[in-house]
């Protein structure tokens, strides 16, 4: 590999890094605003919240993701839907 290709490599290496790790913060900021608005909105749907966010349901499912791993959030199936609460503190 001469020099140019591997200067390439490490360029596209680090762009992805970088791309990650935005991603990463948008997840986490998607996550506050889902959180705020489920102690608001009790029993919202992930529709509910991603109408009224005006976010993609698929951020919305990843910033639920994200509260549900640091068991932030209770679920409960309702029909063909699942309602999101976020959990009592203790």
């Amino acid at each position: 590999m001469d020099l140019q290709s591997a200067e390439t490599v490490v360029d596209s290496l680090l762009l992805r890094d970088k791309e990650n790790v935005l991603m990463l913060h948008d997840i986490g900021n998607n996550a506050g605003k889902l959180w705020h608005y489920l102690k608001e909105n009790p029993m919202s749907t992930m529709e509910d919240a991603a109408k009224s966010l005006k976010l993609p349901e698929n951020s919305i499912a990843l910033a639920a993701g994200w509260l549900a791993r640091e068991d932030k959030l209770t679920f409960e199936k309702d029909g063909s839907k699942i309602r999101v609460t976020v959990k009592p503190t203790a």
